[in-house]
């Protein structure tokens, strides 16, 4: 779970973060029709946000809306098999395969994270997974209560 100050708060934020996680995926228009897989993606990941959006905000009907899409949010990653907590990813999620990611609720993301199919992020013997900014996790990774972060100074190269 990412500390308040990373969270969606406002829609200036939620516009943001969609538009950090929007890039990689080198999706140009809002709702690309041409690239079917792509698409499935961005729909994902637009469900994620916005569901992290409503979670934050305060009130009754705030609050009827974020049921809405986490009941949306629940049954499409049901459908597409991929478990990612909200408030759990800071700006720029890339998800390049959605099949089989699973993350704990209790992990800490970095910015720029990308995931590929059958990730796992878990809890060993009470610790908790805390992941850097740019970091790819690719095919068949398994992250097990250990910390990853990214080294790579830039100027040394």
């Amino acid at each position: 779970m990412t500390s308040i100050q990373y969270r969606i708060t406002n829609r200036r934020k939620l516009k943001y973060f969609l538009e950090c996680d929007k890039k990689p995926l080198k999706i140009l228009d809002k709702r690309p029709s041409h690239l079917p897989f792509k698409h499935r993606i961005w729909k994902f990941e637009r469900l994620l946000r916005r569901t992290e959006y409503w979670s934050n905000q305060r009130g009754i009907v705030s609050f009827l809306v974020f049921y809405l899409y986490f009941i949306r949010y629940k049954m499409f990653s049901h459908r597409v098999n991929v478990e990612i907590p909200i408030n759990c990813i800071r700006e720029g999620l890339v998800i390049w395969h959605l099949n089989g990611i699973i993350i704990n609720s209790n992990s800490t993301i970095g910015k720029n994270f990308s995931i590929s199919a059958f990730c796992v992020v878990g809890e060993n013997k009470n610790k908790n997974p805390q992941i850097g900014n740019d970091v790819e996790l690719m095919l068949g990774a398994k992250v097990l209560g250990a910390s990853i972060s990214n080294n790579y100074n830039k100027k040394d190269s």
